[in-house]
């Protein structure tokens, strides 16, 4: 296969992996989670190659909840991957989007870690013989960065404005009040 046999078939796969994200994004429940621009696509790799020429790519910018549903090993991601590779579409999180995804992995793994040093520590004072088993320092810095270097092998960063980061942080302090504030399951539903 020669690389414009590659690029078509990469080009024809991206069109149909995009397609079947924007009904599978714009099927979901909350209506949240994908914005894509409307870009009118070319039917063959010349048209392609022309249309580059003279418009700029489609941006995907996709949101914190799509990317947590997804996972970072999983097929939706592997689709946006191809999206991404095949140049037919930017494919792009804001960067407080970037942030958010690596604290849902940073927070538990502090989390863990401290768990694992009361574990160790309870063991020890339990015990009537010396335990000489310690962990290794907590490297919440170098988990985090390896946490976004990851995400960044998928998609890209578009800068995000002050009032952006206002908006997402009122809808974040907002969900977290109404959280607090909702009432308890009803007794049927709650665990025994």
């Amino acid at each position: 296969m020669g690389p414009t046999t590659t690029k078509g078939a990469a080009f024809v796969l991206a069109r149909r992996v995009r397609s079947w994200l924007e009904g599978y994004f714009q099927n979901a429940a909350d209506g949240m989670g994908i914005w894509m621009s409307a870009v009118t696509e070319p039917e063959t790799l010349s048209e392609h190659t022309a249309l580059r020429k003279t418009e700029s790519l489609a941006l995907i910018i996709l949101d914190t909840n799509i990317l947590t549903k997804s996972d970072i090993a999983s097929a939706t991601t592997d689709l946006v991957k191809i999206i991404r590779a095949s140049g037919v579409d930017r494919v792009a999180v804001p960067w407080v989007v970037l942030e958010e995804l690596t604290a849902h992995r940073a927070v538990p793994y502090r989390e863990k870690y401290e768990a694992a040093e009361a574990a160790l520590s309870s063991l020890s004072e339990g015990t009537p013989w010396p335990i000489h088993v310690t962990l290794p320092q907590m490297d919440l810095q170098r988990f985090q960065e390896e946490w976004r270097r990851k995400w960044l092998d998928v998609v890209d960063i578009v800068p995000t404005s002050e009032a952006a980061l206002k908006q997402a942080l009122i809808r974040e302090e907002t969900s977290c009040h109404r959280a607090s504030r909702s009432p308890p399951p009803p007794a049927a539903t709650r665990r025994k």
